[in-house]
């Protein structure tokens, strides 16, 4: 992938992404030892402090959440934040 050396440009790589199912998310951030997540949304019916109160993360991982929808059905994408430069 190509690199930006930009103090205003940041990305992620995208580790996995899938419908929005709560149960389903909570087991793939347990597997992944996930204890923090960045919640971004755009569209999605739930706000990230619903979601972040109904995770009960534990873990010393961090990813980032992205909260859509696709083809009109909510989705989360789950990503790594990627270093610039």
């Amino acid at each position: 992938f190509p690199s930006h050396d930009s103090e205003w440009i940041r990305s992620w790589r995208v580790v996995e992404w899938m419908p929005f199912n709560l149960k389903h998310l909570k087991q793939q951030l347990r597997a992944r030892s996930v204890g923090h997540v960045t919640i971004k949304k755009r569209g999605h019916p739930l706000t990230p402090e619903a979601l972040q109160a109904k995770l009960n993360l534990k873990g010393d991982e961090s990813l980032t959440l992205f909260l859509t929808k696709v083809k009109g059905i909510p989705a989360v994408i789950l990503c790594e934040d990627q270093q610039v430069g």
